[in-house]
């Protein structure tokens, strides 16, 4: 008799608290919380902006056309852009007061999935992520098309981690890349030195980055008759075309880039070996890169 009665007020119970959760979930601000994310990520001259947040299951957040980009003057640049985005929360750390979130989503017609997770170091909040990316069109990236000097395009895949500051600030990072296939098509600026297309089965690269400096670590791209290797390091600016290079190419080619490698020669005062291999480095700054010995 008493089982009888216990019953159907446990059961009541239950379906009062799944009805609230369900009650609280959907009618969660999530317009409040998409503008407070916004406001939380935008230092400085970089901005972030997503257009539309909303609820998934288990639970998560499903987000649309999310957006990081960086003003420069009358003109905006658009560092990353994803149409979709899941994210799932850890439900401990959200207790503790700290967000630690796993993400899937959709980049450049390819797929990015990882963490990130927020730490403290020395007192200092810390945000760290770590992220796996596959089949990456890089061509539609807003900044590499705007590139006046060579297109790139393939479909990129590897992994990359980051150690950001509340502010934003990088302390440091790491990348191992792989771009498959890898060719380089050169545009106007370009064309006095490269007079064609530049193939390369397989493009790997292993990068650092730090503060104040980003280390290409080993750039190589292999292809018939094709291999560039680059190492060197690129210092960030504000307007990333004022970024200082320091940069050694060896670039070799018997026969299919043999005329590109003899105007370089003569650029040079410097003729390639005999097996078509020349090497040389390139100063200055994305907008004006200068050719040295």
């Amino acid at each position: 008799m008493l089982r009888r009665r216990i019953v159907p007020i446990v059961g009541y119970v239950l379906y009062g608290l799944a009805a609230f959760v369900i009650f609280v979930y959907v009618l969660f601000p999530y317009d409040a919380l998409r503008r407070w994310a916004s406001d939380r990520v935008s230092r400085g001259d970089v901005r972030l902006s997503i257009a539309r947040m909303g609820p998934t299951l288990l639970p998560g957040l499903a987000l649309r056309q999310v957006r990081l980009t960086q003003q420069g003057g009358q003109t905006s640049n658009e560092l990353l852009y994803l149409d979709r985005v899941r994210v799932r929360p850890q439900l401990w750390p959200l207790v503790t007061g700290r967000l630690d979130a796993r993400f899937t989503g959709t980049l450049y017609d390819g797929r990015v999935e990882g963490r990130i997770r927020e730490a403290r170091a020395q007192g200092k909040t810390m945000w760290r992520s770590q992220a796996r990316l596959t089949a990456v069109d890089i061509a539609k990236h807003a900044l590499l098309q705007q590139n006046t000097y060579v297109a790139v395009t393939g479909r990129l895949e590897g992994t990359a981690t980051a150690t950001m500051r509340a502010d934003g600030e990088l302390q440091r990072g790491e990348g191992d890349f792989r771009l498959q296939p890898a060719v380089f098509a050169p545009q106007p600026a370009a064309r006095l030195i490269l007079k064609r297309d530049v193939v390369c089965d397989t493009m790997t690269a292993k990068v650092k980055l730090a503060p104040r400096q980003w280390q290409v670590q080993n750039l190589t791209c292999e292809g018939d008759d094709v291999l560039l290797d680059v190492r060197g390091t690129v210092r960030p600016q504000q307007s990333a075309a004022n970024s200082a290079l320091n940069l050694r190419f060896r670039l070799r080619s018997a026969t299919t880039l043999k005329q590109e490698l003899a105007l370089l020669g003569t650029l040079l005062r410097r003729s390639p070996d005999r097996r078509g291999e020349l090497a040389f480095g390139l100063r200055g700054t994305f907008q004006r890169p200068r050719l040295v010995r």
